[in-house]
Formats: structure tokens, C-alpha cells, sequence
């Protein structure tokens, strides 16, 4: 018997287009924060960068100057990546603990497309790397006990309105 996988399989492989090349220039992580910030654009990657330019604040420094020197002086379109990313997302927010039914609410589709896209999945022994976590702080799942995002289960939401009669403070479980 095989033995079961400790990670979520993102291999550069998977990604569309551009997205795969800059996987392979940064990693896989990095991919997918680019996918996300810049998908279905055009985008014209200088052939030097400065700290404050956009793909240095996606990328970082480093990945930011992989890239340049990779693709730097070309256009490119970058593809959205979302079927890719929604069966990443899904998976990854069943590891955290998310039900198929929360975690349809949170990608915006239905829950039988959930149940296809984790067909096959077990989450057992699969640790929650920074892939997971990144993708757990996209969809505000796992900010602990105060998290800003009602619907989390332990989460808590303050709403101090000013306008709130007798200055009352709404607390959402």
C-alpha cells in the first residue's frame, strides 16, 4: 500500500500558462498569489523592478527580479487559473477543517460541485504547510479566536456602529 501524501499536490505542471513559468522561476505558493492578483490581464514585465512595483509586492524581491530576468521586456496574459484554483482552494480548506457545505459558501459554488472536486480526497495526513495556511487566509479561515470573518466557527465580529442605540455593540458567534 503507498503511502499517503503529506503535502497538497501543487506541482508547476498543473498551472496554465504563464502561471506554470512563474512556478518554475519562484515556486508554486508564489503562482498561485500571482494567479490570483493578476489573472485574466495583460501584464508588461519590466527588465528591472523596483521594490514598490506590483509584481514586487506579489512576488517579493526575489521572485520580482527571477522573473525580470526571465520574461523581462515581453507582455504576457495571464490565464485566471480557476478551475486549477478552485480545486486547490477546496482541498486545502478541507484540511483545515472546513465542511463540504461551508466550504461551497465559501468558493461560491454549489456543493455538488464541492463533492466533485474532492472525489478521491482524503484530508488525513496532510499538514498544513504554507500552501494551506495562504490559502486559509484567503478565504479568512484559521485567524484564531478574534478572526475578523463571521461564520467561522469561534470566530467573533464586533460592530461598534456610533448610530447603535444606547451605543450597543452586536457580537456574531
Amino acid at each position: 500500500m503507498p503511502a499517503a501524501a503529506t503535502r497538497l499536490d501543487c506541482t508547476p505542471g498543473m498551472l496554465p500558462g504563464v502561471v506554470q513559468d512563474v512556478a518554475r522561476l519562484t515556486s508554486p505558493l508564489l503562482a498561485i498569489r500571482f494567479a490570483r492578483r493578476f489573472g485574466n490581464a495583460k501584464l508588461y514585465v519590466p527588465r528591472r523592478i523596483g521594490a514598490a512595483h506590483p509584481l514586487a509586492r506579489c512576488l517579493g524581491p526575489r521572485g520580482a527580479q527571477a522573473l525580470c530576468a526571465a520574461m523581462g521586456g515581453e507582455t504576457h496574459v495571464v490565464p485566471r487559473a480557476t478551475p486549477f484554483l478552485r480545486w486547490l482552494d477546496a482541498r486545502a480548506l478541507c484540511v483545515l477543517g472546513l465542511s463540504r457545505s461551508e466550504i461551497a459558501v465559501r468558493l461560491g459554488i454549489g456543493p455538488r460541485h464541492v463533492r466533485k472536486l474532492l472525489d478521491g480526497f482524503s484530508p488525513d495526513g496532510i499538514e498544513t504547510d504554507a500552501l494551506v495556511r495562504e490559502i486559509g487566509r484567503h478565504y479568512g479561515v484559521g485567524r484564531g479566536r478574534r478572526g475578523t470573518h463571521a461564520g467561522i466557527p469561534g470566530a467573533q465580529r464586533d460592530f461598534g456602529w456610533p448610530s447603535a442605540p444606547g451605543g450597543m455593540r452586536l457580537t456574531l458567534p
